[in-house]
């Protein structure tokens, strides 16, 4: 039986779907601790006809024959078992890559992906420029060994947090996987037009995957109810909330507030479909999920006349939709915002992000569905995140208690204030006008 924990079981797996001579290689890939992701190479004669409707650009081989031409693709192929990866002897259930499919199948649809490039332009209209943002297409599922080939983001992509502690500007240098392609040099993550076009992006696809979800018939939204995910979020979140303010020595009179804030939200988690907009969520929306991929590109034939021209094209992929349920949405926009305020903060000043991804999500939504009570919910959730995993995960170096003790302080503050709806509170803490447009929200 094939190990597909192993790179030969992986790659004999492989050999089994893509002609037996194309595969050029399977290289495994840093990221989710949770299950074993490969990166696998195809190469092959364009004569042969890769299976899954795959196909790329054409590349001259080197050869002192009359040039012919090949294709050469990559796809990453994800395998889960019964225990984490990274530490076999945590147990977790197994059925998660079903549910994660089934999710990711859903949201590749062009009803919720940004299939088509949007363009971002500066104040002299002109095109600085565009962006898609999609779930990758699930391209085969073999149940049976519970593993998937899943279009590949890019070669030279990289997670969002990476991409943003990537450059000198940042204050901490990430790992990637290759070599950063040369176009990401003339495209830092300092530019204005980078941080619109991920806020607005990512903010039009959340509003899009939960429009989608609340105009499914109950029987449809049912198949997406995941029950053990709702209870690993809340174990790995809300249960910790007590454990981590008392690790850290924080004594104040606002962890009172905190605790009722969070036997709130987490009983609301729990609950799931009970929840009064509750549609399906991504579950763990965070940087480190989001994949980065730049390139130039050049669109003489669009249709759209912002597109005449070479511009930078940014692609952003969402992956790693195991946590997927039916659920209170707010708590996908919280975690989004607690990880965009720590790039804000310990990165480099993300203002236009932040407010972008508000303000495109309000105006995405087809109706009034988010108002005090959900703010009230995606902020607790934003503050509850900072506390917990913003503490522990690599944003300052994990030794400095004081910092630790400050982002605790900071998270517990809109905690409190989120759960006493005191927006005026908010607005004249740290935080100042970035939670702006969903304080505004909950206030009308």
């Amino acid at each position: 039986m094939m190990d597909l924990t192993k790179e030969d079981g992986v790659l004999e797996w492989v050999k089994c779907l893509f002609p037996t001579d194309t595969v050029q290689s399977v290289t495994p890939l840093q990221g989710g601790s949770a299950n074993f992701i490969w990166r696998v190479i195809i190469h092959a004669p364009i004569q042969v006809q890769l299976p899954f409707g795959l196909s790329n650009q054409h590349q001259p081989c080197n050869s002192s024959k009359p040039m012919s031409f090949t294709q050469t693709v990559s796809v990453i192929v994800k395998h889960a078992e019964g225990f984490v990866a990274s530490n076999p002897s945590m147990k977790l259930y197994q059925s998660r890559i079903q549910d994660e499919v089934a999710a990711m199948t859903f949201a590749s649809d062009k009803t919720i992906s940004l299939l088509n490039p949007c363009p971002v332009l500066g104040q002299d209209h002109s095109l600085h420029a565009t962006y898609t943002v999609k779930c990758p297409r699930i391209l085969h599922f073999d149940d049976i060994n519970s593993v998937f080939i899943l279009q590949d983001a890019g070669l030279y992509s990289m997670n969002l947090k990476a991409f943003m502690s990537s450059y000198p500007s940042a204050t901490v240098k990430a790992d990637s996987n290759v070599p950063i392609d040369p176009i990401y040099t003339h495209f830092s993550p300092t530019s204005t037009q980078f941080h619109e076009a991920v806020g607005s992006g990512l903010g039009k696809f959340i509003a899009r995957l939960h429009n989608t979800g609340r105009s499914l018939t109950q029987p449809e939204l049912h198949k997406f109810i995941n029950q053990p995910a709702l209870a690993l979020s809340n174990e790995i979140l809300y249960a910790r909330f007590e454990t981590v303010l008392n690790s850290l020595g924080i004594a104040s009179d606002l962890v009172t507030d905190g605790i009722d804030a969070v036997k709130w939200a987490s009983k609301i988690l729990l609950d799931g479909d009970a929840y009064q907009h509750a549609s399906l969520c991504m579950g763990d929306f965070w940087p480190g999920n989001i994949i980065v991929d730049i390139s130039s590109n050049h669109e003489p034939n669009s249709s759209d006349s912002h597109l005449q021209s070479e511009h930078v094209a940014i692609g952003l992929s969402i992956v790693d939709w195991e946590l997927a349920r039916v659920g209170p949405t707010p708590m996908d926009l919280g975690q989004f915002l607690a990880e965009a305020y720590s790039i804000h903060i310990y990165r480099c000043p993300v203002p236009v992000l932040v407010l972008s991804f508000q303000k495109a999500y309000l105006a995405t939504l087809e109706s009034r569905v988010f108002g005090c009570e959900d703010v009230k919910l995606c902020l607790i959730h934003m503050g509850v995140h900072l506390i917990v995993w913003g503490t522990c995960t690599g944003w300052f170096d994990a030794k400095d208690v004081t910092e630790s003790r400050r982002l605790a302080m900071l998270g517990l503050g809109l905690v409190a204030n989120a759960w006493n709806s005191n927006w005026k509170a908010i607005k004249e803490s740290e935080f100042g006008e970035l939670l702006n447009p969903f304080c505004t929200a909950a206030a009308q």
